[in-house]
């Protein structure tokens, strides 16, 4: 009985098909890994032992690099210590010649030229401090590296003046430090007094209303001259300028209020501020010297004539100070108040006394007087920086050693080795001015040279442990490396016998797919043998 037969679709072929094309593929790819010696050599062949491989061999090649440090440190140690050991071979041929000159038999002429010649191994031990040195770092002579890494906590310095402004064309103020502190990350060019002006609220107050200063009455824009920024406010008939300039290392603002009416107005006034000191905007006040830990109110007697802000964060030397009154001061203030201000809709809205300092801020009012018509009502305010505008130029500072260098033995941050560095010049040695005549100074030379001697012992000491340590550390990363480099290998390398026999037997069932393809292509002859 005939079996069923197709023309139009082979299945039989194209299973045979499919499974030949599934052969080659898993042939070639056992070639591939034969060739290449790797099992991996796309993601695709394994995504997570790339990825770990990856890693590994990164820390790999730190660990080869971090060697060829260590053997850097290592030689570094050798030349200095034979350094030494020239330094102290020399220390004790001038011991020799102390002890000779104070034999009493020998002439003035006969110590004179022992003389010569401890002048000489002085010179002696200074060549040797100055010329023994390691691709060009000086070793022994006390010379700052390039690289070196003392004195890293030392603050860097700027020299300008120590304050910037600006106002913007609505008149708010933006003060901030300029060049001249020590340089953190928190107050160089940072606020130091307090933000973009929607903090500050200077208020002219007119027949018993507070009228905040702000776009809605600005008439003339802020204008730049002399280093003074003027800007014009009207508000109720009341022309109000406002002046802002640095003078030496403060603020000063100003404040003039022209009546332009032809009768009589009380004008007063009402300034703010919230304080900020680089990354502190809980900056604490400082009045009469006393800490203010709760909100105050100073008037009358009580009023200071001066008070302290300074930040809290760590930098203590960051301060700022306000002036009351005083030299330059036009009116003294009738109020003078610390504390947190709690409504910037409100330009006088404070809250409790008795609270807490939190958001710290200040305020200066000064009551409400009489101005006769086309006269003016002037105050003005200072604050600023309390130290010196400039700093000195730090190349002025004595910067000295003992220095030190870093060699990275690791292939991670923090595997760092710190080598410090000698100075073994005959001034740092205390043999500098070594004598022999008189016979006192004979005495004085020897306990200079025994003190030099033991320096330059305990020089020697430490760097032979120096050279021990990197030498274990030497080891160690070797013994790492090998470790980690058959980690990796066992990761990333193909396994020869397991792709040899897998890629005999994809070959072998590729052929017998080839034959079986062939046979399936023979089932439709079957057809003509019906049709005939």
């Amino acid at each position: 009985m005939l079996q069923s037969v197709r023309i139009n679709h082979n299945i039989a072929a194209l299973q045979a098909q499919n499974k030949l094309e599934n052969k080659n593929n898993k042939s070639m790819n056992s070639m591939e890994k034969l060739s290449s010696g790797f099992s991996i050599n796309r993601a695709s062949d394994d995504a997570a032992g790339l990825s770990i491989s990856e890693k590994m061999r990164g820390q790999i090649r730190g660990l080869e690099q971090a060697q060829n440090n260590i053997q850097d440190g290592i030689n570094l140690s050798i030349i200095a210590d034979g350094g030494l050991e020239g330094v102290q071979q020399q220390l004790h041929r001038a011991r020799e010649l102390v002890i000779q000159a104070g034999n009493g038999t020998l002439t003035t002429s006969d110590k004179q030229e022992i003389q010569k010649e401890l002048d000489q191994i002085k010179e002696g031990i200074n060549d040797i401090a100055h010329g023994t040195d390691f691709n060009g770092i000086n070793l022994l002579n006390g010379q700052k590296p390039h690289h070196s890494s003392a004195n890293n906590n030392q603050p860097t310095y700027n020299y300008e003046n120590a304050l910037s402004l600006n106002v913007d064309p609505a008149g708010q103020l933006a003060l901030k430090t300029g060049e001249g502190y020590p340089s953190t990350s928190d107050d160089d060019n940072k606020i130091l007094i307090y933000g973009e002006g929607n903090t500050s609220h200077p208020a002219v107050l007119i027949d018993g209303t507070a009228h905040r200063l702000g776009l809605e009455n600005v008439s003339t824009q802020t204008i730049h001259e002399s280093g003074a920024y003027k800007t014009v406010f009207t508000v109720e008939n009341v022309e109000v300028t406002q002046t802002a300039q640095i003078i030496e290392d403060k603020f000063e603002f100003d404040y003039s209020m022209k009546n332009l009416g032809s009768g009589e107005k009380e004008i007063g006034f009402y300034f703010h501020i919230d304080t900020m000191l680089g990354d502190d905007d809980w900056a604490p006040f400082k009045v009469n010297n006393e800490d203010i830990t709760e909100e105050e109110v100073y008037n009358g007697a009580d009023l200071p004539d001066s008070f302290t802000v300074y930040n809290n964060n760590g930098y203590q030397d960051i301060k700022a100070q306000g002036i009351i009154s005083g030299e330059g001061i036009k009116v003294r203030p009738d109020e003078f108040r610390v504390g947190k201000y709690s409504d910037v809709a409100q330009p006088m809205a404070w809250t409790d006394t008795d609270e807490a300092v939190g958001d710290s801020g200040y305020a200066l009012k000064w009551e409400e007087r009489s101005v006769p018509g086309n006269d003016t009502f002037s105050v003005n305010t200072f604050y600023g920086i309390s130290v010196p505008p400039t700093i000195e130029d730090p190349t002025e500072i004595v910067d000295e050693g003992p220095y030190d260098i870093k060699i990275q033995d690791g292939p991670n941050s923090g595997d760092q080795f710190s080598i410090q560095l000698s100075d073994v010049r005959t001034e740092k040695l205390g043999v500098e001015d070594m004598a022999v005549d008189p016979y006192e100074e004979i005495q004085k030379a020897l306990e200079r040279l025994d003190s030099a001697a033991t320096l330059v012992s305990s020089e020697r000491s430490k760097y032979g442990s120096y050279h021990n340590r990197l030498q274990f550390k030497q080891n160690y990363a070797s013994n790492y490396h090998e470790n980690l480099t058959a980690a990796e290998s066992r990761i990333r390398d193909a396994d020869m016998a397991k792709e040899i026999m897998n890629q005999t037997k994809n070959s072998i069932l590729s052929q017998t797919s080839q034959a079986m393809l062939a046979q399936a292509n023979n089932a439709p002859q079957a057809v003509l043998q019906l049709l005939k």
